[in-house]
């Protein structure tokens, strides 16, 4: 009977979770450190020959709120924020690029482990995820994005024939230093000023800027 309790004593309890804790950290480090293999190939495991008891004098219990909160063994748990920032619009050029590229390496390697026909099951149970949406979604970010001129202007710019809206307003955003050099010469006209600049402002309109000895008290309107 006291024999029972002795190994009771040192069995694992997988519902003890700072034990099964430690016991991760513990394995990851041997995995890590490949003590004895160093010099062989990655597929070589680190082996386990001797399981030795130690016991320590003053152990730190951390419990799980304190564990939550140091994050070192977890998963990311934030997987969505790069979707959460293409829904609201704050997303950068990068993060569509790296979107479209991941998508596509997808799409790849999905095409490659059909042709190939891999008997696993794990793999044929995921093949769903690599079908026709996932190369549409592909196909539509290449048509709508312009990535080359996205970088170069340091946004989000859309192709042309995406949206004749859209297209229209491109072509007047174009054409806005030779319709502000336009609107320079009508306001200087109109105030008989020597000189005069325009500068565009964004949702407000165009500021004119005139030399500081005019004299606007001539000009009531």
């Amino acid at each position: 009977m006291d024999e029972l309790m002795n190994e009771n004593e040192f069995q694992s309890q997988l519902k003890a979770l700072l034990e099964v804790r430690a016991l991760g950290a513990l394995l990851m480090y041997l995995d890590s450190a490949r003590v004895g293999v160093e010099y062989e190939t990655a597929n070589v495991r680190t082996p386990v020959t001797t399981i030795k008891t130690i016991l320590i004098g003053e152990m730190v219990e951390v419990d799980k709120s304190t564990y939550g909160a140091l994050n070192i063994f977890s998963a990311d748990e934030y997987k969505g924020h790069i979707l959460e920032r293409l829904r609201s619009g704050t997303a950068k050029v990068v993060h569509w690029e790296n979107l479209h590229k991941t998508i596509s390496n997808s799409v790849i390697i999905g095409r490659y482990l059909e042709s190939v026909g891999s008997p696993l099951t794990l793999l044929q149970n995921d093949m769903h995820c690599y079908g026709e949406p996932l190369a549409e979604l592909c196909a539509v970010l290449s048509a709508m994005i312009d990535f080359e001129e996205s970088y170069a202007e340091n946004r989000l710019v859309m192709n042309t024939s995406v949206d004749p809206e859209l297209d229209r307003v491109k072509s007047i955003y174009r054409q806005l230093p030779s319709i502000l050099t336009g609107v320079a010469q009508d306001e200087a006209s109109r105030f008989q000023a020597a000189t005069c600049s325009v500068a565009y402002v964004p949702m407000i309109g165009y500021l004119v800027v005139l030399p500081h000895d005019f004299h606007p008290e001539e000009f009531p309107e």
